[in-house]
This record gives C-alpha cells, sequence and structure tokens, in this order.
C-alpha cells in the first residue's frame, strides 16, 4: 500500500509540474499590439499563415458593442491602429470594396498573430477576429480574454480617436471620431489626401 501511496504522490507532482504551464498559459493571454514599423517583420513571417476566423466566431459582449466605441477602447489599451484606410489607400493592390476604418494587429503570448479590423466602419456593431489555424484550439479563449480586457475600460475612461472611413455601399466618405465621450460620424466629401 505504501508503495501505492509513493507511486501516486510521485504522479501529482511531476504532473503538476508537466500541467501547471498549460493553465497557466490558458489563461492568461498577453497581447502586443504590430506597431507600423514592424509591419513589413510581421507580413514577413506569416506570410506563409492560413488565417480563420473559426472558433473567434463565437458570440462574445464585444460583438453587441458599437464599432465605434470599440475603436476607442483599442485606442485606450493599444494606441493607434496598426493600420487604416490613409495607410492603404493608393497602394496599387487597394481595393476600394475592401476598404476598412482600421486594423489591429497582435502577437498574442509572443507566438499567435491575430487580426481585428471593422466590418463596415462605424455602422456595425463588433469586430472581425481572425487568427493562425494552427491555434484554431486557443482561438476562442483568446478572443474572450480580449474582449474581457476591452470591456474593463469605463467610458469615461477613453482615449478621443479620429479616423475616415469609405463606405463603397453607400459611396460616401466619413470622418469618425470619438470626442467628449462621445463617437461622431460625419459624411464629408473626400478628403484631399486621398486624391
Amino acid at each position: 500500500m505504501k508503495l501505492f501511496v509513493k507511486i501516486v504522490m510521485s504522479l501529482v507532482v511531476i504532473g503538476s509540474f508537466i500541467f501547471t504551464p498549460v493553465f497557466g498559459q490558458s489563461s492568461n493571454f498577453e497581447f502586443h499590439k504590430i506597431s507600423q514599423d514592424s509591419i513589413s517583420w510581421f507580413e514577413n513571417k506569416y506570410d506563409h499563415v492560413v488565417w480563420t476566423g473559426e472558433g473567434l466566431s463565437k458570440v462574445t459582449e464585444v460583438d453587441s458593442r458599437q464599432t465605434n466605441m470599440l475603436r476607442a477602447r483599442l485606442q485606450t489599451l493599444y494606441g493607434d491602429p496598426t493600420k487604416t484606410v490613409e495607410d492603404l489607400f493608393g497602394n496599387e493592390d487597394f481595393d476600394a470594396g475592401q476598404a476598412i476604418q482600421f486594423e489591429y494587429w497582435f502577437m498574442v503570448n509572443d507566438s499567435i498573430p491575430m487580426v481585428i479590423l471593422d466590418i463596415d466602419g462605424p455602422f456595425r456593431r463588433g469586430l472581425v477576429f481572425g487568427g493562425y489555424s494552427k491555434f484554431e484550439d486557443s482561438l476562442p479563449k483568446i478572443k474572450k480574454d480580449f474582449s474581457l480586457e476591452l470591456l474593463k475600460l469605463e467610458r469615461e475612461d477613453l482615449d478621443p480617436y479620429q479616423d475616415y472611413y469609405l463606405s463603397t455601399e453607400r459611396n460616401s466618405w466619413y470622418n469618425v471620431k470619438f470626442q467628449n465621450g462621445r463617437p461622431r460620424t460625419i459624411e464629408i466629401d473626400k478628403p484631399a489626401k486621398f486624391n
């Protein structure tokens, strides 16, 4: 009986060393935004990646929030987007039909690439999440943790921002802002910088 107890205790101790890092990783994700000066590095490193929304499509509270308010939360936590329509417009591969207001690119725990963007500028709710298909099993937890991080901010603590958005569906340009605790979307003429 004593031998059996020793074996079980040994397995418990060994198991705790083996499984503790796995549990720690699944509950503590760190999100590092890719800055504009790291875009080339990120694109080269993950050029081969098969991106997926699988595992990221499970509805969280973020999916019911106005996109322009989520953009303010992203601004507060991570600063300026990795890319905006200003960064994309004028590139030879720019497709106006796929115009975005903003994109945030992330490295999760220094090994999992993730991209978050709007689907229809300020006119919808939620965000579009894309992740590396290799980590599909981890993506639901990553989205949940990321969503909780965004939602813990109070409205009065949100930082201001200003973006442009081109809606091909509406054939219009918009100035999208968050100032003094309020989002505003104003239809404008095409800004001169995009001519």
